[in-house]
């Protein structure tokens, strides 16, 4: 491993004198250095003491035994970003503090089979046009992103499990991820996971959240911590939407539609209950005949007669299919007019214990 600013580090022949290093200007030269950073083996370092000082073009990260980018502070600006895009390679980026902006687009995963690793721990990383985990097809690409401090800011389209046999993860524990654009998807061909056990997720009112949209896809989105916030509908077509528990401080969207048998909407109820679905916006929730599952955790404490109340909503469409997960406890559910008529409550109620 190694600094970024150290030109031993770099094997290839610089694009122009005194451009030895890719984002680096030095001597009379002024502009932006357009080389291109291939980061194949080992791991590169930037901090606040070793880093570009000008826009690098293109930054490419994975080699056939791995590779790595390590930012521990500083900045970085640069047009595209790459991560694992030849087949079966691997790619890693690690981020704890500084700021990131990417112009162009993110791509990960772009390698059939590859291995992609992206860990944003702390600092600011901005994807300012979009974001792809994979772009193009790439079978049996993996892409896993972990954000447990900073935050993550996505603008434009974002793909997760975008071509068909692909795998994304997105798993946020701590920090933020923001998003303003048109879609964020999740499996648009392949499969994704969004799993936020904390940290704050939110959307602009101009930003519809996608779960599943060719037919063959596969999304889940659980939420077991944290805040929630979809600011525009949250639209579940070929996946399905769980709540964990009672520790989420907050779940909200701006609408909420399913799409028949291909959708489930899932609670797993806790020592606590569950954290309440709330869905705001005046068309409320078009569940239609989607799944509703019902399951509980290991320290689960329940009465028959006992209800809980799991989704609210100005009104609520639907023709549930009800499936209770666990073997001992049974819940019925029902759909009960609040407050004359302007809030609908969807209502689990433990019937028997077995």
């Amino acid at each position: 491993q190694g600094y970024w600013d150290n030109p031993g580090n770099w094997r290839q022949a610089p694009d122009s004198k005194g451009w030895s290093i890719p984002g680096i200007v030095t001597g009379s030269i002024s502009g932006v250095n357009r080389g291109l950073a291939r980061i194949e083996s080992g791991c590169a370092i930037i901090d606040a003491n070793h880093m570009p000082t000008s826009r690098v073009e293109r930054i490419y990260i994975g080699g056939p035994d791995g590779a790595k980018l390590l930012i521990l502070g500083g900045n970085l600006s640069c047009n595209k970003f790459f991560v694992s895009y030849e087949q079966d390679w691997a790619g890693t980026y690690v981020q704890r503090a500084g700021e990131v902006f990417c112009e162009s687009y993110v791509c990960l995963g772009e390698g059939p089979k590859s291995k992609t690793v992206f860990k944003l721990l702390g600092g600011k990383f901005i994807a300012n046009n979009k974001l792809y985990s994979p772009y193009t097809e790439a079978d049996g690409a993996t892409t896993k992103i972990i954000v447990d401090g900073g935050d993550l800011e996505l603008f434009e389209n974002v793909y997760l499990g975008k071509a068909k046999s692909t795998f994304a993860e997105l798993c946020l524990m701590n920090g933020k991820i923001k998003h303003s654009g048109n879609n964020f998807s999740l499996a648009y061909k392949g499969r994704a996971i969004f799993n936020q056990t904390g940290g704050v997720f939110e959307t602009d009112d101009e930003d519809r959240i996608r779960l599943g949209w060719i037919k063959g896809s596969e999304a889940l989105i659980s939420i077991s911590g944290g805040e929630f916030i979809a600011r525009k509908e949250l639209a579940i077509n070929c996946g399905k939407l769980t709540v964990v528990g009672s520790n989420a401080k907050k779940i909200e969207v701006f609408g909420l539609s399913c799409n028949g048998e291909d959708s489930s909407i899932e609670f797993i109820l806790g020592r606590g209950g569950v954290t309440p679905l709330k869905v705001k916006g005046v068309e409320g929730a078009k569940l239609g005949s989607s799944n509703l599952l019902i399951g509980v955790t290991d320290d689960f404490k329940g009465r028959p007669g006992d209800v809980f109340e799991v989704l609210y909503a100005k009104n609520i469409k639907e023709n549930l299919k009800l499936k209770n997960l666990s073997d001992k406890y049974v819940f019925s559910y029902s759909v009960t007019d609040c407050s004359a008529g302007e809030v609908s409550v969807l209502e689990l109620k433990l019937e028997r214990i077995n």
